[in-house]
């Protein structure tokens, strides 16, 4: 590769090198040999940047949406070390689409199980005038799973009343295919 490009060669690591020649093309482990290149197909050859361009859009390494903006900024900003040291982003709002979206799943709302504790009647007994030890009643834990269809439809709307989140108008947001609230609680694909 040396003759046209032989004389660009941006960068040199010691005094003793010339500045406009290539010093690595002979040597292919060099790490040097690769920004040597590069530079000199970007300037020798126009359609190298936009077959690099294609190859990384084609790669999902750069985003085809990219947009440059200009951005005027106050002089007494560009002045602060947050300018001079940092970067601005602008993004845009995407509406999210739920036109697909038919159960929780779709949602990636995995099951997760609550734990809930339940008191009962439980106590001690004791005698004030005998001798009888006292006899002590304690509380015992038992965990039972329950699926949400199998709890008495009277509590469910107890409770999703009390949650916002279920309210119609805001639960079709996310379902546009939900026709009431006891579509929700009485179709398997929501439960």
């Amino acid at each position: 590769m040396i003759g046209r490009g032989a004389r660009y060669c941006p960068f040199t690591l010691d005094h003793t090198q010339d500045k406009y020649k290539r010093k690595y093309d002979e040597d292919l482990e060099n790490e040097l040999r690769i920004l040597e290149e590069l530079h000199y197909h970007c300037v020798s050859e126009p359609l190298y940047i936009t077959e690099l361009r294609s190859a990384l859009k084609d790669q999902g390494l750069l985003d085809e949406n990219m947009v440059d903006r200009s951005l005027k900024m106050k002089d007494e900003f560009k002045k602060k070390p947050f300018y001079q040291s940092g970067m601005v982003y602008l993004n845009e709002q995407k509406v999210n689409k739920y036109e697909t979206i038919k159960s929780f799943g779709d949602l990636n709302v995995k099951k997760k199980n609550f734990e809930y504790i339940i008191l009962s009647s439980a106590g001690k007994e004791s005698e004030l005038l005998g001798e009888d030890e006292v006899k002590e009643k304690s509380i015992q834990r038992k965990s039972k799973e329950l699926k949400v269809k199998n709890i008495d439809k009277h509590i469910i709307q107890k409770a999703i009343a009390r949650n916002e989140f279920y309210r119609f108008d805001q639960i079709q947001r996310y379902f546009p295919t939900l026709e009431s609230i006891q579509s929700l609680l009485s179709d398997d694909a929501f439960l």
